[in-house]
C-alpha cells in the first residue's frame, strides 16, 4: 500500500575502469529510473552493467531485488540519485524475500552517499524551459563517443604539450548512420502505398513507366527521352519489365520515386502523364519539350 516515490530502489553495478572492475551501490526512488548514461559520465569510467549474482551477494549479501542500503558491505561505493536526497521514512529492501525495512532515513540508518543526477527524465516532468517534457520516439541517425585516451595509450601515440611533457591525447569517435537516415526519412514520409522520397535524398528523381516497352514504336520513344536525361546529367529509373500496369503503378507507388512518367494510351498523340507521388496529381505533358520540363521539376 506505499506509493513507489515513498520507496527506495538499490541496485548494485560493475563499472570497469582502466585499471580494475569495481561494484558500485546505486539509489534512486521507486519511481524513477537510472539513466546508465549519466551514472557512467559521473563515474568517469569505460563500461557499466548491473552486477553478476555473486557479485551482488558478496556486495550486499543477499540476492538481486532484495537489497537495501542498509546492508551494504563496508567500503562499497554509494552513489544516490538526487531524489534520494529529501526522501525520508522510505521503504527499502532488507534482504528477505517478501519483507522490507520501513522508516529508513539516509545518514542514520546508513552513511550519507554520493547525491548526482543519475535519473531518466520522464514525460509530464517540468523541463528546463519550464514547460513539461513530452517523450517521442525516435531513431539515431548519428552519435558522438567520448573514447578518452584509452586507445592513443594503448598505442602509446600522443603530443608533446607547453611544458616539453608527452601526453596521450584524447579521442573522440563521431559517425552518421546513412542506412538509419534512410529508415528515419521512410518512418517520416510515407503512406499507406509506400515511401514517398522527397526530391533531396530520393534514389531516383524518375520514375519512366512504358506500358508496352517491348513494342518498337514504344521503345523508340522511350530511349530517346533516356538518351535525353542521360545527355542532361538527370538519373532516373526505368520500368522495362513485360508486366500489367496495374502490377507496375503498385510498385512505382511502393518504391516512391518523386515523380512518374507514364508512356501509355496518349503516347500516340505525343503525350505523357506526369504524376506527383505525393499529392498524387497527375497532368498530361508533351513529348515535345519534356525533358525541359523534367529538368525544371528537379531544378536541373
Amino acid at each position: 500500500g506505499v506509493e513507489a516515490s515513498r520507496t527506495l530502489k538499490t541496485m548494485i553495478y560493475e563499472a570497469t575502469f582502466e585499471d580494475r572492475v569495481e561494484p558500485i551501490a546505486v539509489l534512486i526512488r521507486g519511481d524513477k529510473e537510472v539513466n546508465e548514461i549519466k551514472l557512467l559520465n559521473h563515474l568517469n569510467c569505460l563500461k557499466l552493467a548491473l552486477a553478476a549474482p555473486e557479485t551482488v551477494k558478496q556486495a550486499a549479501g543477499t540476492e538481486a531485488g532484495y537489497v537495501g542500503p542498509t546492508m551494504l558491505s563496508e567500503g562499497l561505493r554509494v552513489v544516490a540519485d538526487e531524489s534520494v536526497r529529501s526522501l525520508q521514512n522510505f521503504v527499502a529492501g532488507c534482504g528477505e524475500k517478501g519483507k522490507h525495512a520501513v522508516g529508513v532515513n539516509h545518514s542514520r540508518d546508513f552513511p550519507t552517499p554520493e547525491f548526482v543526477d543519475i535519473r531518466q527524465a520522464m514525460a509530464g516532468e517540468i523541463g528546463p524551459t519550464g514547460k513539461p517534457l513530452e517523450s517521442y520516439k525516435g531513431i539515431e541517425v548519428g552519435h558522438i563517443f567520448k573514447l578518452g585516451d584509452k586507445y592513443s595509450k594503448a598505442a602509446n601515440v600522443g603530443v608533446t604539450d607547453s611544458d616539453g611533457k608527452f601526453r596521450h591525447f584524447q579521442m573522440g569517435c563521431y559517425g552518421i548512420g546513412t542506412s538509419r537516415i534512410a529508415a528515419a526519412i521512410i518512418e517520416q514520409s510515407h503512406d499507406d502505398k509506400g515511401i514517398i522520397w522527397p526530391l533531396a535524398v530520393a534514389p531516383y528523381p524518375l520514375h519512366l513507366v512504358p506500358m508496352k516497352y517491348q513494342d518498337d514504336a514504344v521503345r523508340k520513344i522511350v530511349d530517346e527521352v533516356c538518351d535525353a536525361l542521360d545527355a542532361r546529367g538527370i538519373d532516373y529509373l526505368l520500368d522495362d519489365r513485360q508486366a500489367s500496369g496495374g502490377v507496375k503503378f503498385g510498385d512505382a507507388d511502393a518504391i516512391g520515386i518523386p515523380y512518374r512518367i507514364t508512356f501509355g494510351r496518349d503516347l500516340a498523340e505525343g503525350y505523357v502523364e506526369l504524376k506527383e507521388r505525393r499529392s498524387g496529381e497527375t497532368q498530361k505533358l508533351a513529348l515535345d519539350g519534356l525533358v525541359e520540363h523534367l529538368a525544371g521539376l528537379i531544378n536541373r
